[in-house]
């Protein structure tokens, strides 16, 4: 799990980033924007990581990160649940996220393994273009 982070000027509203050089992510992320609407914002970490310089950029490379307009950061899983929530009607996956035991752990685990092999995992990348070997 990751240390809390505190962002001095949140964004409103909230703001999903994540790497936009990965066709796997970008394709998620798409699936996210539908579910979310205008209720969360949504861009590539190269694009805005110079605006929130309390998250290391090592964050940005392991996994998303979700900016809270009261300017709390989640990271991974617990990004994906929050952002969620922001939604009409997906509040359900943060719900089992933070009220499930076991189910953060799991849901953490799984979202690191896969972040690992997000460069293979994309139908439109035919090969693994890039190894993340982490």
């Amino acid at each position: 799990m990751c240390a809390a982070i505190q962002v001095r000027h949140p964004p409103d509203p909230p703001l999903m980033v994540y790497d936009g050089d990965c066709p796997f992510c970008v394709r998620w992320i798409e699936r996210w924007r539908r579910m979310t609407g205008p209720r969360v914002a949504y861009a590539a970490a190269i694009e805005v990581a110079a605006r929130f310089p309390e998250i290391p950029e090592s964050r940005f490379a392991e996994a998303v990160q979700f900016i809270e307009s009261n300017g709390n950061v989640s990271s991974g899983a617990a990004a994906a649940a929050r952002s969620l929530a922001c939604g009409r009607g997906v509040r359900w996956p943060l719900w089992i996220y933070e009220r499930v035991p076991g189910a953060a752990r799991l849901a953490d685990a799984s979202y690191r393994w896969i972040a690992r092999r997000r460069h293979c995992r994309s139908r439109i990348q035919p090969a693994c273009a890039r190894t993340n070997t982490k």
